[in-house]
C-alpha cells in the first residue's frame, strides 16, 4: 500500500508472525520501520522506545493524538483500517447470527470494554452483520489492485 501510494521504487517486505516480533525488529534496528497494529505500538510510543510516524486511519487515534494520519504526513491514498469481525460458518441460522450480533454489541458498548479498547489505541465500533459484509466487500474491491500490483503471493 505504501509503495503503491508513493511510488517508492523499492521496499523490501519482511514478514513477521505477529506484532511482537515486528516491534522487536524495530527496537533492535533490524528494520527501518514497520506497520504495527495500535495496541502494541501505543505502548512503545508512550514509553518513548519507538516513534509513531503516522496512523493509517482517516483520523488520528485518541490513544496517540500527536501521531498524524498518513494524509497529514503527506501520503495520499494510504488509508487502511484494521478491524476485527466475528465470522461464522456459511449456513449458520439467522437467529444465531442475530443473537451473536446483539451480545457482541452489548459487550463492546460496556464501559469496561470501551475503556480497554481506547486505552490500547483501538476504536470500539459495532455494526450489523450486513454492514460488515458490505465493508469487507468494499475493502476487497479497493485493495485488490494494490495486492495485484504488489505481486504478493500466498505461501
Amino acid at each position: 500500500m505504501l509503495r503503491h501510494a508513493t511510488n517508492i521504487p523499492q521496499l523490501t517486505h519482511v514478514p513477521y508472525k505477529g506484532s511482537a516480533p515486528s516491534v522487536q525488529a524495530v527496537l533492535a534496528n533490524e528494520v527501518a520501520f514497520s506497520f504495527i497494529s495500535m495496541p502494541p505500538a501505543v505502548a512503545q510510543v508512550k514509553a518513548n522506545t519507538m516513534r509513531g510516524l503516522a496512523v493509517t486511519a482517516a483520523s488520528r487515534s485518541s490513544a496517540a493524538p500527536d501521531v498524524p494520519t498518513m494524509k497529514e504526513a503527506g501520503i495520499e491514498n494510504a488509508e487502511l483500517v484494521v478491524y476485527s469481525g466475528i465470522l461464522v460458518p456459511a449456513g449458520t441460522p439467522k437467529a444465531i447470527i442475530d443473537r451473536l450480533a446483539t451480545e457482541f454489541t452489548k459487550a463492546v458498548a460496556s464501559e469496561d470494554i470501551r475503556a480497554l479498547f481506547l486505552r490500547n489505541g483501538a476504536e470500539p465500533i459495532t455494526n450489523t452483520p450486513e454492514a460488515l459484509r458490505v465493508q469487507m466487500e468494499k475493502d476487497i474491491a479497493r485493495l485488490a489492485p494494490v495486492v495485484k500490483a504488489s505481486g504478493a503471493q500466498i505461501d
